[in-house]
């Protein structure tokens, strides 16, 4: 008689198909944890350009920007000067670097509204992060009349 040495077809095809789900599934896992980074740094750019446009507001006693209207950071003038409030205008984590952004991924939006108050946005990938807010509810979307944020932005910072 003859000992079997080896494995069946059967048993390769099971164990080939159990490391594939579990590939499958840390390579989901990975890219959710790669968006919830990249909206955490989003967050905490917001953050900082509200820290800085507070400072401008207490030197200046205004705030940056023409009312009501959609700026990108880097169309906040004088804030954006390396001696001033910010160094330098955040771009978004998907972009290589300042320089190196698509065109499209201008990711934080600022605006000041008639009454005194301003809001900043950016879009969040994370869609299950619980700080997603409806812009349209923000106070700079219902100070300006006949004004729509655009539906891409899906948190903000508002004061």
């Amino acid at each position: 008689m003859k000992s079997k040495n080896g494995f069946t077809l059967i048993e390769l095809l099971v164990t080939v198909f159990i490391i594939g789900v579990i590939a499958m599934l840390v390579v989901i896992n990975t890219v959710q944890i790669r968006k919830k980074s990249r909206d955490t740094k989003r967050k905490a750019d917001i953050s900082d350009v509200a820290n800085a446009i507070e400072m401008y507001y207490s030197s200046k006693h205004q705030f940056p920007g023409r009312e009501c209207a959609l700026l990108d950071l880097d169309g906040l003038g004088d804030i954006n000067n390396p001696s001033s409030f910010l160094s330098r205008p955040p771009y978004d984590p998907l972009c290589k670097n300042q320089n190196e952004c698509e065109e499209d991924v201008s990711n934080y939006k600022y605006m000041k509204t008639e009454n005194g108050h301003y809001c900043i946005f950016t879009h969040l990938e994370n869609k299950n992060d619980s700080d997603i807010k409806d812009v349209n509810n923000s106070f700079c979307a219902t100070s300006c009349d006949n004004f729509s944020i655009p539906s891409e932005y899906n948190y903000y910072i508002d004061k």
